[in-house]
């Protein structure tokens, strides 16, 4: 019954933060251009060379993509804040601060992943950060899965399903904002962002258009 359980809010979990996530993803790359086609071009290189297979390990070689979901989700964290328990009383290094045993603390994810101590030009989408030959971010600042012993065990799982969107949409569609439709996103509660700009999707090879309002 528990494994069940837990099999279930890996599943229920795994859909809502993902589709939140493509949504925001989307808008950057309606607004980008270069980086959607750059996208696009990775992935027909990568599924040519494999006659179309969605395999795990065929995956794993769409690199640029994945430093685009990274980027998503700094920007764009599922869980804009991270609350843990104090286990034990604690003494804020270089302060007289004691953060007592059973106090409820909150790490501000957004805030973090949108400093610019921490990232250069931290407002901007900008998925060549995520490069192997940049410096990774240090150790408790990226965390849009959350960190430490309850780090999130659905990870894998809503990173594949993303990709696997992403290769199907790219695949067949070229993504653009709505002439003078909104920009950016709406704030409907404090900590919480919600996207709002109509898309509009071209087939490719194709004349018609579809708009998403």
């Amino acid at each position: 019954m528990v494994i069940a359980a837990n099999a279930f809010i890996i599943f229920l979990g795994g859909f809502e933060t993902t589709s939140s996530t493509l949504a925001f993803l989307f808008l950057e790359l309606a607004a980008d251009q270069r980086v959607q086609e750059k996208m696009r071009k990775e992935v027909r290189e990568v599924m040519e060379r494999h006659n179309g297979n969605m395999a795990y390990e065929v995956l794993q070689e769409l690199t640029y993509l994945e430093m685009v979901i990274q980027e998503t989700l700094r920007l764009y964290p599922p869980f804009p804040s991270i609350q843990r328990m104090c286990t034990k009383d604690y003494t804020i290094p270089g302060t007289d601060i004691v953060v007592e045993k059973g106090t409820i603390v909150l790490f501000p994810t957004l805030g973090i992943q949108r400093d610019e101590q921490y990232f250069e030009d931290a407002s901007g989408f900008v998925p060549e950060r995520w490069a192997d030959d940049r410096p990774p971010p240090p150790p408790g600042v990226y965390m849009p899965f959350g960190d430490g012993p309850r780090y999130c065990i659905g990870k894998r799982f809503a990173i594949i399903q993303m990709k696997c969107c992403l290769v199907k949409v790219l695949q067949h569609v070229r993504i653009t904002p709505v002439p003078r439709g909104r920009n950016g996103t709406e704030r409907t509660k404090p900590f919480e962002a919600d996207p709002r700009s109509p898309l509009t999707l071209h087939p490719l090879d194709s004349r018609v258009k579809l708009t998403l309002l």
